[in-house]
């Protein structure tokens, strides 16, 4: 389950990538939604996905059909190809063999990415009035969020890199 947070960025991914014309897969979505929340889960952010392109509302000039990706175990599975109409002409060439066989990016379950996602709902709540896009702060957030998180590592006691 996301929070309304990781579901907005969710959401403002997808629409980025539509801005730029790009094709996608919901796991493209979540691949890039886990760089700034890396406990998000695939199938959460897929749903997202879905629901965005639900028949009834598709958006105009966009369709979807399925494409034959394969996992990291060598299996073949189906997922569903979002792309604009003006590329229908060339799916195969244009959402090529290397990124149907892309993984997953590992869902992080530490408490420092938690204590990520705390400080990027903090800074959203504190830019809330400003005229700064959420998905700007988001970013900035996440590259801060991840300088702290490295510079902490290396003082936790005891230490991560003990000296001999």
């Amino acid at each position: 389950m996301l929070t309304q947070l990781e579901e907005d960025s969710v959401r403002s991914i997808v629409k980025n990538f539509m801005d730029s014309n790009m094709l996608f897969t919901a796991l493209d979505i979540s691949n890039e939604a886990k760089k700034v929340f890396p406990q998000m889960r695939h199938r959460d952010a897929r749903e997202v996905v879905r629901s965005m392109f639900a028949s009834d509302m598709e958006p105009n000039g966009w369709a979807r059909t399925d494409i034959p990706v394969t996992l990291a175990d060598g299996s073949k599975q189906t997922a569903l190809l979002y792309y604009p109409l003006s590329a229908s002409w060339d799916l195969e060439t244009l959402y090529d063999d290397q990124k149907r066989t892309q993984t997953s990016t590992k869902t992080v379950q530490a408490p420092a990415a938690q204590a990520a996602g705390d400080a990027v709902a903090q800074l959203v709540n504190a830019v809330a009035s400003s005229p700064v896009t959420v998905a700007q702060a988001v970013v900035t957030q996440a590259a801060n969020t991840a300088h702290d998180l490295w510079k902490t590592m290396f003082q936790t006691k005891p230490s991560l890199f003990p000296r001999k």
